[in-house]
């Protein structure tokens, strides 16, 4: 009977010791595989005030996925005139956790061109040449090459560098859990009020609509069951020939409605443009961080 009992403690010690082993191995493997994104986070201070960059790593992936389907919705006669996905390849980069807030702005520029006033509101009413300007002299104050990001870097950003698991949005399937849009609200918000997705990334859905580094190049005819190539646009619309003047902007904003704010949607605005829906967030290369 004793001795039983003895075997009976042996066992129920070893698996208590069995326990503690492999749970210590699951919360190991979790911490690499979870704060990867984290430790290769970067904060910056530039006049008192801070921003972060979230690393994001490589990979390749279909862009425009659910703008297909909403063409789909709104076209009854889509048979693929209107496709723009296509496969992209994106290299490690690092992109701003938030929208430039108005604090940040000003901090660098020394003005606030915005319409709503707020230092953790995204600033807007800036245009794709403004953005640029404010890139160049936040690289000149930091070391670090800041830059627009590109619009296949800020799809894959925004879809959270999950090429399996797609959201309709930014972090969800539900744009009142993430975004700012025109059903929840009819002005701009402090940025991280909502939802981050998976790298901590805030408002790539709604807010306001970001500016991006593309050109709006490609244009498409409903008559046509294929895209016109280039010098036939040249020559039937001789104003395309300004077409770089346009550029793509993304994710919607907070007067914008649900489909907008899908991250696979491309919307075009002239470089010049400004308004309260305008804004932006910015990029960094792996190969452009200081040594």
């Amino acid at each position: 009977m004793g001795n039983t009992k003895q075997y009976i403690l042996r066992i129920r010690f070893l698996q208590k010791i069995a326990f503690l082993f492999f749970s210590l191995i699951s919360f190991q493997m979790a911490v690499s595989q979870n704060d990867t994104v984290l430790l290769k986070a970067k904060i910056y201070n530039v006049n008192g005030v801070e921003f972060k960059m979230i690393y994001v790593k490589h990979g390749t992936f279909i862009m425009g996925n659910h703008a297909d389907t909403l063409m789909s919705m709104y076209s009854s006669s889509y048979d693929g005139m209107f496709d723009r996905r296509r496969e992209a390849t994106v290299n490690d980069f690092f992109i701003s956790e938030t929208e430039i807030t108005q604090e940040l702005w000003t901090a660098v520029m020394k003005y606030n061109p915005s319409i709503h006033k707020g230092k953790n509101l995204p600033v807007e009413n800036v245009s794709w040449n403004e953005c640029n300007k404010f890139c160049r002299k936040l690289t000149k104050i930091t070391g670090t090459e800041f830059r627009l990001p590109l619009e296949k870097e800020w799809e894959f950003a925004a879809y959270g560098n999950d090429t399996s698991r797609k959201y309709l949005y930014c972090g969800s399937d539900t744009l009142d859990v993430v975004g700012w849009y025109n059903e929840n609200t009819c002005e701009t918000h402090p940025v991280k009020q909502k939802k981050c997705n998976i790298l901590g990334l805030y408002d790539m859905s709604g807010n306001v609509m970001e500016w991006v580094s593309d050109s709006y190049d490609t244009i498409f005819f409903p008559n046509y069951k294929r895209q016109i190539n280039d010098k036939l646009l040249k020559d039937a619309y001789p104003k395309l020939r300004y077409r770089k003047r346009w550029k793509v902007a993304k994710g919607g904003g907070y007067d914008s409605p649900w489909d907008i704010c899908i991250p696979g949607v491309t919307l075009k605005g002239y470089k010049g443009w400004k308004g309260g829906r305008l804004g932006f967030r910015i990029a960094s290369s792996l190969t452009d961080q200081p040594r």
